[in-house]
């Protein structure tokens, strides 16, 4: 499977929540019950992680292919990077989004 290609924009203070949905083709959502999904942060491909969200903290799944990132914005506003790559894996299956992520700084 060839991931999909998309940038993020994240507004540093505030919270960060997104919606995908992953279809089959035939357009019913694939059951993600019981998945591990994670969205990883990095300063460049290959590098060490420098955020790594999970389904163990700030992503849910269900049956019908829709994943919920929700971050709080205390979590967000901690984050320094300026821009950098991401991956969005169900893992140890596919990796379904990657590309850049910005972060938006607050002016101080």
């Amino acid at each position: 499977m060839v991931s999909g290609k998309y940038n993020f924009c994240i507004e540093q203070g505030s919270k960060f929540t997104r919606y995908i949905k992953w279809n089959k083709t035939d357009g019913v959502g694939h059951n993600l019950t019981g998945k591990a999904v994670s969205f990883t942060i990095k300063n460049a491909p290959g590098e060490t992680a420098i955020v790594k969200w999970t389904t163990s903290d700030y992503i849910t799944v269900n049956s019908a292919g829709l994943i919920k990132i929700d971050v709080p914005a205390a979590i967000v506003n901690a984050l320094s990077f300026a821009t950098s790559t991401y991956q969005l894996e169900i893992t140890n299956e596919a990796v379904l989004l990657e590309g850049l992520v910005i972060l938006n700084r607050k002016l101080s």
